[in-house]
């Protein structure tokens, strides 16, 4: 699994990312901040879908389970 040095986040563009469903997500470990890449994360419906993603990235980060490979 790609070790991710805070300050830098998962996906530094719109061609790569962290998928969920078919909504790409990146992450910025400086403020933890989630970006929807395919839209503005802003909107409500979205809400409860990034925190589901932001539990499941820490949560591959702290056991390195075989499937959270991240790009950067």
């Amino acid at each position: 699994m790609t070790n991710i040095p805070k300050g830098e986040s998962i996906a530094p563009d719109k061609n790569t990312g962290v998928e969920i469903g078919k909504t790409r997500y990146k992450i910025n470990t400086t403020n933890n901040e989630i970006s929807n890449l395919d839209k503005d994360l802003n909107t409500s419906g979205i809400f409860m879908e990034a925190n589901i993603l932001y539990i499941s990235i820490i949560f591959c980060r702290k056991i390195e389970i075989g499937f959270c490979e991240f790009t950067k």
